[in-house]
């Protein structure tokens, strides 16, 4: 073989090697591919890899089968450990999983099962929650606005010594002023402006609910008011009365006058003279002109009409009920022909949501002030025995009246039998009562049935200040009924 020919196949030996080299690589990287991490791809006869932990996490976040929430977001994982089986062609990992939604972080441990199908493609089989470790959780922010209402809801407020049950009907608006949270302890302090409306009135204040983070939620602790409630009248409910408007609502009213509630009042009055308008009439019995409570004791009714009353004074008014009740306070003189009268009067406005403002109880108090002269005054009327004497026409005259109140009286009765009696008497003249005891005779004395114990008795009774007449008590021996005559 010529050196020409020697060097041709030699080039071609070279070649042919270079081609076989190539074949094999090929062939190799195709056995590679088929074997791949990402077990994609047609070919090959060995198992293709197990899922990773990209893939892992994708199928906690998203597959349907997971127990995480869809509404959570999975921020890691951590693979504790794993198995593959051969045989049964079944991989197993055990996962520590950590999410949040938006509010709360959860460490939850879960195992994956992962099956390989006819392709020898890894298909997950199960995702189940490894209950026997417990999830832990802890808070990323702090109690909400809404967790605070809620928890306000239900309280009992004291606001101006009046006591608020907060309801849904009330509490107008939570509103968060400053916040507290301290996430590794699990607390939260949270400052509320709390504003409250009654039909009356706003109430406006501070108050702090104390949170502890259990379970995976904020569970209140605690609250207090914080800075205390002020009130004010809402807008629709202000009510504004001049002294002419209550002086209105009295004019034409009719005043109970009961010796024993005048005593009791006069009494109070002078004992709470240092004290203010509404402590002293804390122990005072208003007579009601709307009951008939105090019928026992009023033993008159006296009219008031404008020209009759003078010095009128508003008082004071105090409120109750959250402000739906007020007790409007006020004095004036009535100036009856022969008493006068310091009196004081209570008007109970009361508030309706449909409506308004409307008197509920106007009532009164009184004293007497002061009593006419009333020796030489004459009243003349008739009085009724208890027995069979028929009844008889009696004139009565005040001779002598001292400035304790006792006083001579001369009677004259007519016409069945005509005598005459002399009594001495007192008048209380805080009461005005009057009682009368037989004395004497004047002249001779009847005979017969006149002369009888029962025309010479006490007698008892009281000025009627209305009209002027004097009138038997209740409890007297005798009807009688005198009218004063000038």
């Amino acid at each position: 073989m010529n050196k020409k020919n020697r060097t041709t196949r030699r080039i071609l030996e070279k070649k042919k090697n270079i081609v076989t080299i190539a074949i094999s690589t090929i062939a190799l990287m195709m056995l590679l591919t088929a074997c791949g991490n990402n077990g994609v791809g047609g070919g090959g006869s060995g198992p293709r890899a197990t899922p990773n932990e990209e893939r892992i996490q994708n199928d906690i976040s998203t597959n349907t089968m997971s127990p995480i929430p869809s509404d959570r977001t999975v921020d890691r994982i951590e693979i504790i450990e794993y198995e593959t089986d051969r045989d049964t062609g079944g991989h197993f990992v055990f996962v520590k999983v950590l999410s949040n939604d938006n509010e709360v972080t959860f460490v939850e441990h879960i195992r994956i099962s992962y099956m390989q199908n006819e392709n020898r493609e890894w298909v997950l089989s199960a995702i189940t929650l490894d209950n026997s470790i417990p999830v832990l959780m802890s808070p990323l922010v702090g109690a909400r606005e809404e967790l605070a209402r809620e928890y306000i809801l239900g309280t009992i407020l004291i606001i101006d010594d009046d006591e608020w049950f907060v309801d849904e009907n009330i509490l107008e608006s939570v509103t968060i002023a400053s916040q507290n949270t301290n996430v590794e302890q699990n607390r939260d302090t949270v400052t509320v402006n709390v504003e409250l409306h009654d039909d009356v009135l706003l109430a406006e204040g501070q108050m702090e609910v104390e949170f502890r983070f259990e379970h995976g939620a904020w569970i209140h602790s605690d609250h207090r008011v914080s800075v205390p409630f002020t009130t004010s009248v809402l807008p629709h409910a202000v009510l504004e009365l001049s002294e002419n408007e209550l002086l209105s609502n009295i004019i034409g009213q009719s005043m109970m006058f009961c010796p024993e509630n005048a005593r009791i009042t006069q009494e109070v009055l002078i004992s709470q003279t240092s004290l203010d308008v509404v402590g002293s009439f804390r122990d005072v019995s208003f007579l009601s002109t709307q009951s008939d409570l105090f019928n026992e004791c009023a033993i008159q009714s006296i009219s008031i009409s404008s020209e009759e009353i003078s010095d009128f004074i508003f008082l004071h008014y105090n409120a109750s009920n959250r402000d739906t009740v007020r007790s409007y306070y006020s004095s004036f003189i009535l100036n009856k022909e022969l008493v006068d009268f310091d009196v004081y009067s209570r008007i109970i406005y009361q508030y309706d949501v449909v409506n308004g403002w409307f008197i509920y109880d106007i009532a009164f108090t009184s004293i007497v002030k002061s009593i006419a002269d009333l020796e030489g005054l004459r009243w003349v009327g008739t009085h009724i025995t208890r027995s069979t004497v028929p009844e008889q026409r009696l004139t009565m005259e005040i001779t002598h009246i001292a400035p304790d109140g006792s006083m001579t009286v001369i009677m004259h009765s007519s016409p069945y039998r005509e005598f005459s009696q002399i009594y001495s008497g007192h008048i209380n003249l805080n009461n005005l009562s009057i009682t009368l005891t037989f004395d004497e005779w004047i002249g001779n004395p009847p005979t017969g049935p006149v002369n009888e114990p029962i025309f010479r008795r006490d007698m008892h009774g009281y000025i009627n200040a209305n009209d002027s007449s004097i009138s038997s008590s209740r409890n007297s021996q005798r009807d009688f009924d005198l009218d004063v005559q000038r």
